[in-house]
């Protein structure tokens, strides 16, 4: 006997072993492939990434402590040189112009001692401004002239009179500098040292498609150094400056020492590719026996999903496996087509059955209190109310019984509920004011019977009070519904005491199809009748007229 192997798939369809084949063997291989590639690519971003981030902190701890030494020699200054100091405290009334040569002459001699250095600067506040520039001589090039950079800084130091604790980052005529101001009485000292200058020093390192540029970012109090952003495409590594508000970031867009990750990961590609390529010498007869099936089939699936009942598949669509599928997907439609119509007939009855039910469904009280009436009437002699009641009491009922139809015409169901008041006046010996404003044309309108009735049942069940006549009435228009088509509005209105509150709300909230139980039977019964025939373009509004009453509002939409 032949053993079976293990997790060996059964039949001997190309199409499942090929399956098999690439599932065990070909995608295992490349998504090992991809994964080594994948780590030796971020071991080594991760070692450029270290690399570029020391050098750029070890730049700016250089560039930090030459800062420094500009900003000691600027402390000394101002603490040491008794020249500045007779300027910026008027010590004597030497003559000024003197006192500036001297100091102009001490901080040019200075300047040259700090190669990033440009410009150091004394600015006192008076009616007219003394500014003192002394540039840096040893400086190989100056993107301005003395006389632009003394009139920005006269404007900058005047609109800015505050000093500044660290040095700061300022754009002058589309050149950054960095600027830092000592203030002493009404006094400023400072220096300005070009980023251009510091920059060159990066050049040194040539760094790949790498750019640095300096912005004014600093992160806040306690807050970490936002880490290096690492794509495919760009490294973005920050450094912030202790001693001043600017931060330097370089971005290079070939963060790669070598190239041999895209090498490797190139040769893996290209080892998968030769792998895979069983696949492609196979397409056709997947395609014609397998991939096409399945999409007709998934095709007719959809269509039965989004309803369509008569969907069936071709006989014959591709290999014997697919032509069984087929056979037996049509058998089963078919046999849900059979189904469907038998539940739906089923439906149709009971639902006939049903809305006939309710239709049907008289009050017993109105029904006996009648007959005793009839009673009364005849014990009494009283033969033209005995004729009356009995006449409009078959008719009443005759029209009951006899209407087999889920409609009809709206002026039968007025005519019902006048039969019905009259009945109800005769026996109760009140008179009902019963008014109707309905158009001519509206007549013959189709409507569900009972469908006025039933409210104006209610009125008189509810909203008769002793020594108050009791008024009903009745309007009904043609009106355009929200949805599309047009509707009967029919408003009923009595003079009584209106909905009482819980009652108002029960009703209000009553949501077809309605449990028929408990209390206003007949509402909920009318209520399920409309749900049943036109759905829920059809609806009652149950409220309390302003100034008494009951209000409700019938919409039925009519149907040619």
């Amino acid at each position: 006997m032949k053993k079976k192997i293990l997790f060996w798939p059964r039949g001997s369809s190309l199409q499942r072993q090929l399956t098999f084949f690439i599932v065990l063997f070909l995608v295992p291989l490349h998504i090992l492939l991809l994964g080594i590639t994948a780590s030796s690519t971020l071991i080594l971003y991760q070692h450029t990434r270290t690399s570029y981030q020391n050098m750029i902190d070890f730049f700016m701890d250089e560039m930090d402590t030459s800062l420094n030494f500009i900003s000691r020699f600027l402390v000394n200054t101002a603490a040491k040189n008794n020249t500045f100091q007779s300027i910026a405290y008027d010590y004597s009334d030497a003559d000024l112009n003197m006192e500036r040569i001297r100091l102009y002459q001490y901080l040019q001699h200075n300047a040259a001692l700090y190669p990033d250095l440009q410009y150091l600067f004394v600015h006192k506040m008076r009616t007219e401004p003394l500014m003192v520039l002394a540039p840096n001589l040893t400086y190989h090039s100056f993107s301005l002239s003395n006389f632009e950079m003394r009139d920005y800084l006269t404007k900058h130091l005047t609109d800015n009179a505050d000093d500044s604790r660290k040095w700061q980052l300022l754009d002058i005529q589309h050149e950054q500098y960095l600027l830092r101001i000592l203030k002493f009485n009404d006094t400023q000292l400072g220096a300005i040292v070009p980023i251009s200058v510091l920059l060159e020093k990066l050049e040194k390192y040539h760094i790949e498609n790498g750019q640095f540029t300096v912005t004014a970012y600093m992160p806040q109090d306690g807050a970490p150094r936002p880490p290096a952003r690492l794509t495919l495409r760009e490294l973005c590594i920050y450094a912030h400056s202790s001693a001043g508000d600017f931060s330097i970031e370089l971005r290079s867009s070939a963060p790669f020492d070598s190239n041999a990750p895209f090498v490797f990961y190139l040769l893996c590609t290209v080892l998968s590719l030769l792998l895979l390529t069983i696949i492609p010498l196979s397409r056709h007869y997947m395609r014609q026996h397998f991939s096409d099936p399945i999409d007709i089939v998934l095709s007719h699936m959809r269509r039965v999903q989004a309803g369509d009942a008569f969907a069936r598949l071709p006989d014959d669509i591709g290999s014997c496996e697919m032509n069984i599928l087929a056979r037996a997907f049509n058998r089963m439609m078919d046999d849900i087509q059979q189904l469907n119509a038998r539940v739906l007939e089923e439906q149709k009855q009971h639902s006939q059955v049903y809305l006939q039910c309710m239709q049907l469904q008289l009050s017993p009280h109105f029904f006996l209190n009648t007959l005793n009436t009839i009673y009364l009437l005849s014990y009494n002699d009283e033969h033209q109310k005995l004729q009356d009641i009995t006449l409009n009491m078959i008719e009443y009922f005759r029209n009951v019984f006899n209407s087999s139809s889920p409609t009809i015409p709206l002026g039968d169901e007025l005519l019902q509920c006048r039969r019905y008041i009259s009945i109800y006046q005769i026996r109760r010996e009140q008179t009902i004011d019963f008014l109707t404003d309905v158009p001519e044309s509206l007549m013959e309108y189709a409507v569900p019977p009972l469908s006025v009735l039933t409210f104006v049942e209610n009125s008189l069940k509810h909203a008769v009070r002793n020594g108050v006549r009791l008024h009903i009435s009745v309007s009904i228009r043609c009106v355009e519904l929200a949805e599309s088509g047009i509707g009967l509005q029919i408003c009923l209105v009595d003079n009584g005491n209106g909905f009482p509150g819980p009652v108002l709300e029960r009703l209000s909230a009553m949501r077809p199809p309605v449990e028929v139980t408990g209390g206003h039977v007949r509402l909920a019964n009318l209520q399920n009748r409309l749900f049943y025939r036109y759905g829920m373009r059809a609806s009652i509004r149950y409220a309390n007229a302003a100034d008494g009453g009951a209000h409700v509002t019938v919409t039925i939409p009519i149907t040619f």
